[in-house]
């Protein structure tokens, strides 16, 4: 078993869709670690989708962090793609840590 880490560190994110991810050759993947941390004075929305599903619909509060749960764990295969969607841009910096599997 081939165990590899991707770390992804966005600051911030840009207006439009943000590719974040593509799982290139894999066995498998998982999500081990995702955050959003908004640097406004406002409320603001993000979505987020894995292969083209809608994933994650969240307002991350004015200049808080935020943890995505319902993205933890989420088993990712080959050609998976995760894009994150800021309503405001700039403003949004996202984390996220994927182990990767590519036995």
């Amino acid at each position: 078993m081939t165990i590899t880490y991707k770390d992804q560190s966005i600051s911030p994110l840009v207006a439009g869709v943000n590719t974040v991810y593509i799982a290139g050759t894999i066995n498998e993947a998982k999500i081990d670690q995702a955050a959003l941390f908004n640097t406004s004075a406002l409320n603001v929305s993000v979505t987020g989708t894995i292969n083209g599903g809608q994933y994650v619909s969240r307002i991350v509060p004015a200049g808080r962090s935020i943890v995505l749960h319902e993205i933890l764990n989420t088993t990712l295969k080959t050609g998976y793609i995760i894009t994150f969607t800021p309503a405001t841009a700039s403003v949004i910096n996202l984390s996220l840590s994927i182990k990767e599997d590519t036995t």
